[in-house]
């Protein structure tokens, strides 16, 4: 998010806490800072954003003919685009190598944040 890496595991969720203005400590003594949001500077606030982030492998049809992949839930996109977000099922990516065989799988993941 932004210049912050977040840290995703294969199969779960991860927990993340990013402080987005002054800050708070395990014995509650807080310090204050300037939240700017949508443009806004708002001072003198504690904000913090917590996010569950899960990642998960999830299997896909591709259409070589029409350049599409069919993702599970019925969601198409074009292979070339690597990620479509969906506001129900999330954001899916992938990376489409080019293979021989036809029979050969690669990996689609989905994630919820």
């Amino acid at each position: 998010m932004g210049e912050n890496k977040l840290l995703a595991r294969v199969g779960g969720f991860v927990s993340h806490t990013l402080n987005m203005g002054g800050d708070i400590d395990s014995s509650t003594k807080c310090t204050t800072g300037t939240l700017l949001y949508n443009g806004v500077k708002i001072t003198e606030q504690v904000a913090t954003r917590i996010l569950e982030v899960g990642l998960f492998e999830e299997a896909g049809t591709i259409s070589d003919l029409s350049g599409r992949i069919r993702l599970q839930g019925g969601l198409y996109s074009n292979v070339a685009d690597n990620a479509v977000v969906d506001s129900i099922m999330g954001t899916y990516v992938w990376n489409l190598t080019k293979v021989e065989c036809p029979d050969m799988l690669n990996q689609i993941y989905r994630g919820m944040m």
